[in-house]
């Protein structure tokens, strides 16, 4: 339920304090607002944006106490700031189309288009408290439904059930399917307290279910991926092709961000804020790769980057066409090394031309080691610009992934492999995921006991490692 037709906030940057990391990537087209009275931001196209007047007050006419807060805290700002202050566009009611009576203006929670209350058939007497779908979007939520009822899932044993798709969910089911044999993930996320997050409530709740050995009901399905849509702010309800990486990185980001302010509020209760822990999402995904970078005169600076998923890259002669099968160790070598740089030491005031010695290594490695294989790239000619999939196979061992490449460790053992047939602007998703040594192909609904050998393939995408005890 959102009855609020607009609502004021402020263009922020992505440097502004309390942006979550999920809302740090620049939008084309976008502004990042910071909305008063809620503290939330969100990206908003520029044509649903309007310059507020100076006259706030005489924009709400709404008795709702925390809009009105929200208004007066947007007057202060004003005088305070040189930042445009900013609403969402007014909504027009879709039946009797103008935007008269805002405080009895309903928005429906999936597509977001207006209705009076009065003018719905039958009329509301007032605005429903849980979520409310115009007809339409509720016909379709039923025809989705309908179409996935007629199918019955496999369910093997617990953690072996299959996944309903629907309407180009399979990269949703096919994270979510390698994310089940990790219990170290599972039972942290059980432990978190969802606070209202529909995000987290409903993906604690497939989770769960799966391991009971149960088939999870459509509507659950379908209230995760609306929620993935409208909290990770990628467009997921359109039913649109998406990349899996893109979706795990935002989708762990997320989780990251929640239980940190969950724990937040904790500490600020019991600790008055004075203890400084990680997140199991930091303890078990993050690795780090450190960068030393030494100018001709022995001036060294370090600089370290976190990484939750890694990228291994492909080899420049392996983006035209199919080439030979590689090696996952060799190209896992290349993201490590020393190259030669041409940039200026800030100690020494040198030239720009300056040759510094940059030595690359990985400096720390994750519990749980997930590794993207950069299979998409774009390539160029005099001419254009054009996507492409590179089809290599990487071979990949099961067990004992050496990643020192000198026989001293970590050591992983392969746990999830996420599939992807197809194109750049298209295709399918599927996993393979091994639960209790055993491998299963899991393909949406359809679940199936599988050999070793069977998981190498040229589709493989992503590949989920656990490190060694």
């Amino acid at each position: 339920m959102r009855n609020y037709p607009w609502w004021p906030g402020m263009v922020v940057d992505t440097t502004e304090e309390g942006v979550p990391e999920s809302l740090t990537k620049e939008k084309t087209g976008f502004s990042l607002i910071k909305f008063f009275g809620t503290k939330n931001f969100q990206w908003v196209e520029y044509k649903n944006i309007q310059h507020l007047s100076t006259d706030f007050k005489a924009r709400s006419k709404s008795n709702d106490v925390l809009l009105r807060y929200s208004v007066e805290e947007a007057a202060l700002a004003s005088s305070n700031s040189k930042k445009y202050l900013t609403l969402l566009e007014e909504t027009n009611c879709e039946i009797c189309k103008t935007g008269e009576k805002p405080e009895e203006l309903l928005l429906c929670d999936k597509c977001d288009l207006g209705f009076h209350t009065y003018c719905l058939s039958p009329p509301l007497k007032e605005i429903p408290e849980t979520e409310w779908f115009c007809q339409s979007c509720k016909k379709s939520s039923e025809a989705t439904i309908a179409n996935a009822q007629s199918i019955t899932p496999s369910a093997l044993s617990m953690g072996v059930v299959g996944l309903h798709n629907l309407a180009a969910s399979c990269f949703m089911n096919s994270a979510i399917q390698c994310l089940v044999p990790f219990d170290e993930f599972r039972d942290a996320l059980f432990e978190t307290e969802d606070n209202g997050n529909p995000l987290i409530y409903t993906m604690k709740s497939i989770l769960r279910t799966l391991w009971e050995g149960k088939i999870v009901d459509p509507q659950v399905l379908i209230k995760y991926k609306e929620a993935c849509g409208n909290i990770l702010d990628l467009k997921y309800h359109n039913n649109e092709h998406q990349d899996l990486n893109e979706f795990l990185i935002h989708l762990l980001d997320h989780i990251h961000e929640h239980v940190k302010k969950v724990e937040g509020e904790k500490k600020e209760k019991e600790t008055n804020g004075n203890e400084n822990r990680g997140t199991f999402i930091e303890e078990y995904f993050d690795g780090m790769i450190s960068r030393e970078r030494t100018c001709p005169k022995g001036h060294s600076n370090v600089t370290k980057e976190v990484f939750r998923i890694l990228t291994v890259p492909f080899p420049p002669e392996h983006s035209a066409k199919k080439q030979r099968a590689l090696q996952l160790t060799d190209m896992l070598k290349s993201i490590s090394g020393e190259e030669n740089l041409h940039c200026r030491c800030e100690e020494c005031g040198g030239s720009e031309d300056q040759t510094f010695a940059q030595k690359t290594e990985i400096s720390q490695w994750p519990s749980i080691l997930v590794l993207h294989l950069g299979r998409f790239t774009s390539l160029r000619n005099d001419k254009r610009w054009w996507s492409n999939k590179i089809s290599t196979e990487v071979k990949f061992p099961l067990e004992g992934l050496d990643v020192s490449h000198s026989g001293t460790g970590p050591h992983y053992d392969l746990v999830a492999v996420a599939n992807h047939m197809g194109g750049t602007k298209g295709g399918h998703y599927w996993a393979h995921i091994k639960v209790k040594s055993s491998w299963y192909n899991s393909n949406d609904e359809v679940v199936k006991l599988v050999q070793a050998q069977d998981v190498q393939s040229s589709h493989a995408y992503m590949l989920l490692y656990r490190r060694r005890q």
